[in-house]
């Protein structure tokens, strides 16, 4: 709109944009969790902003190639990830130059350093306002800078547009730009320790900052900053806190650098590094879990007194960077994240490209098509002749991504230095799929076996099939290679050119070779069925003769996926092409059944109102298609549509009270699934919150055996009987405390609700009580144990209240008691000893609670 641009355009735009948002990957996982993915939207319109073109900015973009795009037809190249924290900057200087040039069209000097000054003035007071928001007021007060926000600063704030004002508050728009601005605060902050020290500061810095996951996108934005003067950053910048010694979480601090390398905090990392004097150690590593068991001769404390430094140096002075928690090395988890520059600094710090007993960063890579990144691993040293467990080469793994550079390039690089036959049938397949059809013509007049099994048990052919190599097919042919080969899973190469839309000319070519139709795969799948993505490919092996109502393993037809993808296309298509719209599945589910479990509102809607399908009809487990769209955790991934499509089929007279074959109600199935909205929706149309099913189970007993806390609490609101037991006599909090739902238990224990689980006669009435709530878990910890371990003392008190056995020990002879004094919980302690925790047990090892708690260090 901005733009002025024509439907064609606008669309290419839309797909650049879409482009360069997907490569932001590392940005999109920090919004995997909670509200933040809100933020994704938000940076499409500063994207939008950005793009205009009427300020005098000379700001070179990576969109700018969007300009090349509209010119011609491919897509310019774009980073592998984009710095989406270069957003938050290039929209706060393009809101600079619009607030210049509006104040100053004519561009006086002295007028637009006035108007500069003014900004600034704008900028200090978000930077205040972004504190007090993110923090507490005694982290604010921790800033220099900081001053309590003079609420007359309206005028101000209005500048940006990024900060309005709601009952006389000020709130951003999005916390994103709040956690852009503390990050601006942290920088400044941190500059200032230089000279004078404040260690205060320097420890919330580490404790929070650093450690907390609720700051994840506050370090994205700080990494951006810290980076540009890292550099200039001396070593004993924390020498404050270097003195500092403090009970600190041992597991939190032992993998801060793995976490540092998953989030791509490079900049951090590298200040960390240098205030611990890092050396580079080659051709070592170690195991975090032997090296903590190297220095304590007991079990291992939850907390010591120490601080971050002291630990980090702990580990990189045994093994660098090749630091191994379970099995996962610092630089695995940056190749997994794609964070490029990340995988630069531990490598030529020390990291091992090539670990011989961990999985391998360049396979990790290749899977997740980060191509730079493969060509910098094999540049140092990565070896790609080596095969995984299971025999499995590095080229076929390329190529079963498709990416035809990187096979390129890992082909070439494999030929430089070792001949054909020292690497395997690799090779030639290789050749076959990218249709180097000469080299493949040598080796075959030297007696190359063209039905040799490759990998997957695929021969040669297959590659060229992949590479949509039309000549090396006919060539291969030619040749009698077996056109019905299968690989191991019992695809044929026509099963996989079905899944792949560029390859319909392939598939055609297969035809009209006389490659077998309707063959089933070993899950019973046609090619068919997993064509249904790509209507054209749909058309053409119905054309020739595919089965529109063959079943796979699980009974359904392509007609079931087709609904459960959303393709109305090729629902139509197929519905044309005789497939049985009241086809069964295995389990009995119909086709409305699959669309509405996927929240497919468009098939949903044609199949009710243009095929007149029964919306009532119910599957093996009495599933209707209402049922079914409230149990969509399944397709979460799939699709947003759930409640709409709820409303569509309540809306055309769906029954909402037909229960399934357990007695459970579409509020139980909500519920189950943690569906506020849906649970929501039901409640006003009129459905019992306390409905029960056959076990007497009603949709809070479900929501507390599922750990869905937040259908939990919206139940409570609603009203649900907290209290209500279920046939065996168990209230939800019963069945949360029984299989250690900790979360439901402390909500439902801080209610008004009866804790007694003992029956009229005052004799426990559940015999599963006793074995369910001192099960042993590894090492025989029970959940008194780890509730006793971690303070929990909603939990403890509630397990107390059941008169549980508070003396049972794990394997090595240790009480919940002994967890507590070992992790210094003194409430914790408290609560139990007067309830009758014994404080002279001792364990294998001859030790009493006391022993323990001397040997963390908890004098208190």
């Amino acid at each position: 709109h901005n733009l002025k641009l024509d439907s064609i355009d606008k669309k290419k735009c839309e797909t650049y944009a879409y482009i360069l948002l997907r490569t932001m990957s590392s940005w999109m996982n920090l919004h995997q969790e909670g509200e933040q993915i809100g933020a994704m939207p938000l940076q499409i319109r500063m994207l939008a902003e950005i793009f205009q073109t009427n300020d005098r900015s000379e700001v070179s973009m990576d969109w700018e190639g969007c300009k090349e795009y509209l010119e011609g037809n491919g897509i310019s190249k774009l980073p592998e990830k984009s710095n989406v924290a270069k957003i938050y900057e290039m929209f706060i200087e393009k809101k600079r130059n619009v607030f210049k040039i509006k104040g100053n069209p004519n561009g006086n000097t002295a007028a637009n350093e006035a108007l500069v000054d003014q900004f600034e003035e704008c900028l200090a007071c978000h930077r205040l306002l972004a504190l007090e928001e993110i923090l507490r007021k005694s982290e604010c007060e921790l800033f220099s800078h900081y001053q309590p926000v003079d609420r007359n600063v309206e005028t101000k704030i209005s500048k940006m547009g990024i900060v309005q004002i709601s009952e006389n508050r000020f709130y951003f728009v999005h916390r994103t730009f709040a956690e852009y601005f503390v990050a601006e605060s942290l920088l400044s902050e941190l500059q200032l320790q230089i000279k004078n020290q404040n260690g205060n500061f320097q420890k919330f810095f580490f404790d929070e900052i650093l450690l907390k996951a609720k700051f994840k996108v506050v370090r994205t934005f700080f990494d951006n900053f810290l980076s540009k003067i890292v550099d200039q950053l001396p070593s004993n910048i924390f020498r404050s806190y270097r003195s500092l010694r403090y009970d600190i979480d041992l597991e939190d601090n032992y993998y801060l650098i793995h976490s540092m390398a998953r989030e791509g905090c490079t900049a951090i990392l590298e200040l960390l590094f240098k205030c611990i004097d890092f050396e580079v150690i080659i051709g070592k590593g170690i195991y975090i879990e032997n090296l903590l068991h190297a220095y304590f001769d007991q079990r291992v404390p939850r907390f010591i007194s120490a601080n971050t430094l002291i630990v980090l140096y702990s580990l990189v002075r045994v093994g660098g960077v090749n630091i191994y928690d379970d099995i996962h090395t610092p630089l695995l988890y940056a190749t997994q994240e794609g964070h490029l520059e990340m995988v630069k600094f531990l490598v030529e710090r020390g990291a091992n490209v090539d670990p011989i007993n961990s999985m391998r960063p360049l396979w990790i890579a290749i899977n997740r098509s980060h191509f730079d990144m493969v060509k910098f691993m094999v540049q140092h040293g990565a070896d790609i002749k080596r095969k995984n467990t299971k025999g499995g080469t590095i080229l076929y793994k390329a190529i079963s991504m498709n990416h035809v550079n990187m096979v390129e390039f890992l082909l070439d690089s494999t030929l430089e230095c070792n001949r054909w036959d020292e690497v395997g049938p690799i090779i030639p397949y290789t050749f076959a799929y990218l249709g180097r059809l000469n080299r493949l013509e040598s080796l075959v007049e030297e007696d190359f076996d063209v039905n040799r099994s490759v990998e997957n048990q695929e021969t040669i052919i297959f590659g060229a099939a992949l590479g949509g190599q039309l000549d090396t097919i006919e060539y291969l042919v030619d040749r009698d290679v077996d056109i019905n080969a299968r690989d191991e899973k019992g695809n044929t190469m026509l099963h996989l050119t079905a899944m792949r839309p560029s390859l319909i000319s392939t598939a055609k070519l297969l035809i009209e070779l006389g490659i077998n139709m309707n063959v089933k795969n070993l899950d019973g799948s046609s090619e068919l069925h997993l064509a249904i993505r790509n209507l054209d490919m749909v058309k053409l092996l119905v054309e020739n003769g595919a089965k529109v109502n063959e079943k796979n393993n699980r009974g359904q037809t392509a007609l079931h996926i087709a609904a459960e993808t959303g393709v109305l296309e090729t629902v139509e298509f197929l519905i044309e092409n005789d497939s049985d719209v009241n086809s069964r599945s295995d389990s009995g589910e119909t086709v409305l059944h699959s669309a509405a479990a996927a929240g497919q509102l468009g098939i949903v809607k044609f199949l009710v109102t243009r095929l007149g399908v029964d919306f009532n009809v119910t599957d093996n487990n009495g599933y209707t298609p209402l049922h079914s769209a409230c149990e969509c955790f399944v397709y979460s991934a799939l699709s947003t549509g759930q409640l709409d499509t709820i409303k569509f089929l309540v809306e055309h007279h769906a029954d909402y009270n037909i229960r399934k074959n357990d007695g459970g109600s579409v509020l139980h199935t909500a519920a189950m699934c943690g569906q506020r909205d849906i649970i929501e929706y039901f409640v006003e149309l009129g459905v019992d919150v306390n409905i029960s099913d056959d076990k007497k189970r009603t949709p809070l007993h479900v929501a507390a055996l599922r750990d869905e806390l937040n259908a939990a609490k919206c139940l409570v609101e609603l009203g649900a009987d907290v209290n209500l037991r279920d046939n065996k006599d168990c209230t939800p909090l019963h069945l949360s405390a029984l299989n250690d739902k900790r979360d439901i238990v402390k909500f439902l224990s801080k209610g008004d609700i009866d804790n007694n689980i003992r029956g009229n006669d005052n004799e426990l009435t559940l015999p599963i009580v006793e074995q369910n709530i001192s099960f042993k878990y590894v090492l025989g910890r029970t959940t008194l144990h780890f509730a006793a371990e971690e303070g929990d003392l909603d939990v403890t008190k509630y397990l107390a209240s059941l008169n549980v056995n508070l003396n049972i020990t794990d394997d090595n002879g240790e009480t919940p008691l002994h967890y507590a004094a070992f992790a210094g919980r003194l409430d914790a302690a408290r609560c139990l000893v007067p309830l009758g925790s014994d404080v002279n047990i001792r364990d294998k090892n001859g030790l009493t609670t006391l022993h323990y708690a001397a040997m963390s260090g908890h004098r208190d």
